[in-house]
């Protein structure tokens, strides 16, 4: 069987989306092997469709995904992505909040042509002094998750 090849793209700077990030990857890699794990400024779109799963994440911010992240995922539109496997995540407040980013790209990613295998997933922030802080067991939570996903996945794909 051929490797399977992740990456896990974040919106910086996001110093609670970027440990979940890094988590999801840790998970993934236990399945998958090596997992690229980057902010979106440096990610180059046009390599993506090298890729078997793009998974992406930003806080929740005003109710949606940030601007950067939602330009990121537009320039997308027109690149072949089909076939590949997507995944959607997002960090939000621990109070009951409706709105995530992840709702929204999750959408998108199935409409670039991504097949979404798990429900996209929100980690639960606090706010600190100076930034958001994750909540208790939070970064285990996404590790258990990635590794769940690169089974899924890895399954699919010898299928």
């Amino acid at each position: 069987m051929r490797s399977i090849r992740s990456i896990v793209l974040y919106e910086p700077p996001s110093g609670s989306t970027e440990k979940i990030a890094r988590a999801i990857s840790r998970g993934l890699q236990l399945h998958l092997g090596p997992v690229e794990c980057q902010n979106i400024t440096d990610a180059n779109a046009e390599r993506l469709c090298e890729y078997d799963l793009i998974a992406v994440g930003s806080p929740t911010k005003s109710f949606r995904a940030s601007k950067s992240m939602v330009g990121f995922l537009q320039g997308l539109e027109g690149k072949n992505l089909t076939g590949k496997y997507g995944f959607a995540f997002d960090t939000k407040p621990s109070s009951w909040f409706p709105f995530s980013a992840s709702r929204s790209m999750n959408s998108k990613l199935r409409k670039l042509g991504l097949q979404t295998l798990v429900h996209h997933q929100s980690a639960k922030v606090r706010r600190g002094i100076e930034s958001t802080i994750l909540e208790p067991g939070e970064e285990e939570s996404f590790e258990e998750l990635g590794y769940a996903l690169g089974t899924i996945i890895q399954h699919q794909m010898e299928s």
